[in-house]
């Protein structure tokens, strides 16, 4: 699946040590507000915690405090093709809570399977988390069905070997015959990250 190969890009480009913030466009500067969809632009809602939105194709997500919708630069090109061009979004944090941690992400990339909301249950959740599991070589943590504002949907928790403090939080967004999967990659310490990961979650939006 294409979104499982980006989230092998991304989680490369991300690992390892304390991570550099790769050029990104700030969410309120001008480059990231004209940039078309297909890279993901920042608008100026103003939802919950957040003052900006960025933009994929017919979704939005709140840029939390301290993340930068990233458009240009190394990790930008690296998943132009699999996140970017299909209308996906990549937030990266300016930096993390944890002395020595990576900078934490969140990743929207499309599925390349229908994942029907009314498809999924506990089952399906389960083997799409042992899927992605199996393509990172980590294990599931715990997978199952979750409610958020908008329903229920499935979310899994990956751990890889040798990084049991940082997480991938899974998140399945299905509606409208748009399938997307929303990554959260961070230190389980890193309290921000978190809060950030759970302010996207709660304020997605799909445009119609």
């Amino acid at each position: 699946m294409k979104w499982i190969l980006a989230l092998l890009i991304l989680s490369a480009a991300c690992g390892g040590g304390s991570a550099a913030v790769d050029s990104a466009a700030d969410p309120g500067d001008t480059e990231a507000e004209s940039a078309n969809d297909s890279e993901g632009t920042a608008g100026a809602e103003a939802p919950g915690l957040s003052t900006t939105r960025a933009t994929g194709r017919n979704f939005s997500i709140p840029v939390p405090s301290g993340y930068r919708l990233v458009i240009t630069g190394a990790i930008a090109d690296m998943m132009r093709d699999e996140v970017l061009t299909p209308g996906g979004v990549i937030l990266m944090a300016q930096a993390s809570d944890v002395a020595g941690a990576s900078a934490s992400s969140i990743v929207v990339s499309p599925t390349a399977a229908d994942v029907s909301s009314d498809a999924v249950d506990e089952g399906l959740c389960g083997q799409l988390a042992e899927l992605v599991a199996r393509q990172h070589e980590a294990r599931v943590e715990q997978s199952g069905m979750v409610e958020l504002p908008w329903g229920a949907t499935c979310q899994w928790v990956l751990r890889l070997e040798g990084e049991e403090t940082r997480k991938r939080l899974g998140t399945v967004f299905a509606a409208h015959a748009e399938d997307w999967i929303v990554t959260c990659n961070h230190d389980e310490r890193d309290e921000s990250a978190s809060a950030a990961c759970n302010e996207v979650l709660s304020g997605w939006s799909f445009a119609n």
